[in-house]
């Protein structure tokens, strides 16, 4: 089965190329065109789960329509999975039927399109196509063997999704949104069923305009003008002034709609371009507002993998934040039965619960990981599941997440808009910071205080900062305008994502040995930096201290290491310094609090009596 994806706009060219490849093709050809009902999500949802081959009919309209986006979304998706089993091979095929300009994410180079704006070419493309197709049989064949994983679709967003409509449809609910997500965490899918949603409402529905900013021209990411005409229409001014402003909200007004108007990948623009188009959307806001008319609305959601640039109290409406997080455990439970509903398995409760602590355990909750563990389940027929605990199979599933993904370019320089590569001293830069992240993986916070540390004592780091060159205010500016750490966070020090964290730790401490030894030393090196901590601060470095031994004890069980542990929470809890502002009894109840709600604390103990065990040790320490 092939699936032929295109906009609503470019629907007549696309009948005659389904009618071309229904002719001489002897796959069925599906013709999706987005925007019909709000069935139509799932059943593309369906049919690229299922098809042989997805071929894009590329037009700006279908790089901008929300329905496009999650087709496009899903097809890389399937890819991945299907690459497992069939590297060289290619399910994604573009034919270009109107120019777009610029290359767009995700799909294949531009050098590998079909370029049939000219209608003269149509017939010998379309040879070409089918010539393709039939050299990608194994990838086929592949397809017909593996449906996609239908019951991946991110739908663990749910509640996330009915804040936002609810925000957005509410006349007095929050109209200016900011997603914020680290490297293929479903933002893209998120805001694409966001806007399908309002889209698609029943009662109202509402005018959507899609901008990726990915897809945009480097002029086009730093003019705020030519930003404005990529979301309000070619024919909008671009100066920046009242009577532009004036003139945009006339025309909500006068529509009678409700307009979306939704940025992915905003972190590509710089941030005094983002600081002006804040301002500008923030104007034409306050003017639709002031006309009070309920049936026109300007609401603005903006998808980045950085806040700084959008967050403030300044200009008024101030975004709301909605930062999207790992899929938990129950997400990933419910995954599974799917797939085994749909691959018409049954498994008694125990060995089951098993599988899934195994898929949770070796994709820490990230989409893109979870979609390669089913797409390995489905192809292996659910045997053999023990190889998920493998250090060989976590490495064939995670390594290229990590490299391509996380490790690449635009996610460790979003600054840089991901042309770090371009530069000189690219590859010196790379390096500090890939060393740098190996040295913090361990660790669930850290300061410069961490790099200045590990300067002294690490050669390897001292080394790579030495070649680029850079001080580690440098090193810590790199790390803190990285596209993998935690936000918003409001504390004076960085994480990395939790998730990516624990990949990341399990990516560069290869064995148990070398993983509790950077516990033990991480946990060393913390004991020191509580010591130099005063007030509540002193209660952050107690808990890590305790986490870290609790992480190395789960590496080791020891009735041995269980009483260290337990020592460890009276010592440092006896420790603690009152002050004008809390005494020694407040801090303890402070650290219990904290502890308590350290869900990665408590399921790194798993005892739920050893956990009660020390927090009481830390409650009430016995004296020496």
């Amino acid at each position: 089965m092939l699936f032929l994806g295109c906009a609503a706009e470019d629907s007549e060219i696309a009948s005659v190329i389904a009618a071309w490849l229904s002719e001489h093709m002897p796959e069925t050809v599906q013709l999706w065109r987005p925007g019909e009902s709000a069935l139509t999500i799932n059943a593309a949802e369906e049919h690229v789960s299922q098809a042989h081959a997805y071929i894009v009919l590329l037009s700006p309209d279908f790089l901008t329509a929300p329905l496009c986006r999650r087709e496009r979304e899903l097809a890389m998706c399937r890819e991945q999975g299907l690459r497992l089993y069939f590297p060289a091979g290619t399910f994604v095929h573009v034919l270009l039927v109107r120019e777009t300009g610029e290359p767009a994410d995700g799909l294949p180079p531009r050098e590998r399109w079909l370029d049939v704006t000219d209608r003269r070419h149509l017939e010998s493309a379309l040879e070409e196509l089918a010539v393709r197709l039939r050299s990608a049989e194994g990838m086929a064949a592949v397809a017909a063997a593996s449906p996609g994983p239908k019951a991946v679709l991110f739908r663990n967003r749910s509640t996330e999704l009915e804040v936002a409509v609810r925000g957005l449809t509410n006349f007095g609910g929050p109209h200016f949104w900011l997603v914020i997500a680290p490297p293929q965490l479903g933002k893209t899918w998120f805001l694409d069923r966001l806007s399908a949603a309002l889209v698609l409402e029943q009662q109202n529905p509402w005018v959507v305009k899609l901008v990726e900013i990915r897809d945009q021209k480097a002029a086009v990411r730093t003019d705020v003008g030519s930003l404005l005409r990529c979301l309000f229409g070619p024919d909008s001014p671009t100066a920046l002034e009242r009577d532009t402003y004036i003139l945009i909200a006339r025309k909500i007004i006068t529509s009678y709609r409700q307009h979306l108007y939704v940025i992915d990948s905003a972190e590509l623009i710089p941030e005094e371009t983002a600081r002006i188009l804040r301002v500008a959307l923030s104007e034409i806001h306050n003017i639709v507002s002031e006309a009070g008319l309920a049936q026109a609305r300007f609401a603005v959601v903006i998808g980045s993998r950085r806040e700084n640039e959008w967050r403030g109290i300044t200009p008024d409406p101030r975004l709301s934040i909605l930062s999207l997080t790992e899929f938990s455990p129950e997400v990933v439970r419910d995954t599974m039965l799917a797939l085994a509903s749909e691959m018409g398995r049954t498994f008694e409760r125990g060995p089951f619960l098993r599988d899934v602590e195994r898929v949770s355990r070796l994709c820490e909750g990230l989409p893109a990981l979870l979609t390669r563990c089913i797409a390995w389940i489905r192809h292996q027929g659910w045997a053999a599941m023990e190889r998920l605990e493998t250090e060989q199979l976590f490495r064939e599933l995670a390594q290229p997440y990590i490299k391509d993904a996380l490790l690449a370019p635009d996610s460790l320089f979003p600054l840089n808009h991901g042309e770090i590569n371009s530069h000189a001293g690219a590859t010196a830069r790379s390096a500090a910071l890939e060393h740098a992240l190996r040295i913090l993986a361990p660790y669930r916070l850290f300061t410069r205080s961490h790099l200045r540390h590990y300067q002294a004592r690490d050669d390897g780091l001292k080394s790579s900062l030495a070649d680029v060159p850079w001080a580690i205010e440098d090193l810590w500016r790199a790390i803190s305008n990285s596209a993998l750490l935690r936000r918003p966070l409001d504390e004076p020090w960085q994480e990395i994502s939790g998730a990516i964290r624990r990949l990341l730790f399990r990516y560069y401490y290869i064995t148990d040995a070398q993983r509790i030894a950077a516990h033990r030393e991480a946990r060393d090196f913390m004991a020191i930096w509580a010591d130099q901590q005063f007030g509540k601060e002193q209660i952050v470095g107690l808990v890590e201290c305790l986490w870290h031994e609790a992480a190395a004890l789960r590496l080791q069980p020891s009735l041995v290491l269980e009483a260290d542990l337990i020592e460890s929470a009276r010592v440092l809890s006896r420790g603690l310094r009152g002050s004008a502002a809390y005494t020694e009894d407040e801090l303890r109840e402070f650290a219990v609090e904290r502890i308590s709600r350290d869900e990665e604390f408590q399921n790194t103990i798993g005892d739920r009596g050893f956990f009660n065990e020390i927090l009481r040790n830390v409650l009430e320490p016995q004296p020496e």
